[in-house]
């Protein structure tokens, strides 16, 4: 019996255990993990049981910052029962709005702003007893590693010089720099427009498992510069100012938009890895329609920092040779 078959079975056998009939689950969606989602209803009321091999995720750690976030009255996923042996939950349904559904030209500025109290809250949660991990260069060169490892090799089959290897390091080496120049917060790490689902008139956050202790831009680059979705870079801007004036207000102006463009450039080398592995290895194919996206983000503030940054321009490089590469297919 194939292994995702034989975990439904035994996820169902679970939760008729909880609710003393047996239930029928379907499968609503998986997401860039290894966990998988299924509704179901009893008695008129409905519910997301939660399949998360406990070989690949951290089932405590999602339940106890899912306590933490409700005690601190930010609306997320309200856990109901779990079983951390064999990685299952069961949860309240928050039903199928996801913030990407609500977003629009005329309202996006309005939507974000209205975010921005959560994403101070997370910054100041009391969650030092949880001992999560901070980000530290080794970990920051880690994840923008994947940009060379998954989607240069991987993905466009480029094997670069080692003059160009080595200018690629350099490069990657001070953004993790500046990137660790900031204040470190609580930060979500992977917030963005379907992240954030919305439910009875309220923002809820989901997809929490991954915090860290990380730069105080992070998550208002994750947020308005969306892999999912894009906006005009002005109102952007504007946005992470606003965020600034109302929440740090005794950084400078200048620093905090140098901060914010480099969290996003981080996050988006990454982002380009992580999408062409889900893609080849986990043959989840649909996120590689978002590369054109994010390949726009991260050319533009390798451009734009320069003359700030000129390593930069080895990743400019590597962009060039994959278009190359492109051209030449067609």
């Amino acid at each position: 019996m194939p292994q995702l078959l034989q975990r439904q079975q035994q996820l169902n056998q679970w939760l008729e255990q909880h609710f003393k009939r047996s239930v029928q689950l379907t499968l609503i969606c998986g997401d860039a993990s290894f966990r998988r989602y299924f509704r179901f209803s009893d008695s008129g009321q409905s519910y997301i049981a939660v399949d998360a091999p406990p070989e690949h995720e951290n089932n405590p750690l999602f339940v106890e910052i899912s306590q933490l976030l409700t005690q601190q009255q930010i609306n997320t996923v309200d856990v109901i029962q779990h079983d951390f042996g064999n990685g299952f939950m069961l949860l309240k349904d928050l039903g199928n709005e996801h913030l990407i559904d609500r977003l629009n030209e005329g309202n996006f500025t309005q939507q974000y702003s209205q975010l921005f109290a959560l994403i101070a809250k997370i910054q100041t949660l009391p969650a030092e007893h949880l001992q999560l991990k901070a980000y530290d260069q080794t970990f920051c060169l880690a994840e923008m590693a994947l940009f060379n490892d998954w989607y240069l090799q991987q993905y466009h089959k480029i094997t670069l010089s080692e003059e160009l290897q080595q200018r690629l390091t350099a490069a990657l080496m001070l953004i993790s720099e500046h990137f660790l120049q900031q204040p470190q917060v609580f930060i979500h790490r992977d917030l963005h427009c379907k992240n954030i689902m919305l439910h009875n008139g309220h923002a809820h956050v989901i997809d929490f498992q991954g915090m860290m202790y990380g730069p105080c831009t992070y998550d208002l680059a994750s947020l308005l510069k969306d892999c999912y979705l894009n906006w005009p870079t002005e109102q952007i801007n504007d946005l992470a100012e606003q965020f600034r004036m109302a929440y740090h207000p005794d950084i400078p102006a200048v620093t905090w938009q140098t901060w914010f463009d480099i969290a996003g450039l981080q996050r988006h080398i990454k982002c380009l890895g992580i999408f062409c592995r889900l893609s080849l290895r986990d043959n989840k194919p649909a996120y590689l329609q978002y590369l054109p996206r994010v390949l726009d983000y991260v050319q533009d503030v390798c451009v734009r920092y320069q003359h700030y940054i000129p390593q930069l321009a080895a990743i400019l490089e590597c962009l060039e040779l994959t278009q190359e590469q492109q051209s030449c297919k067609r």
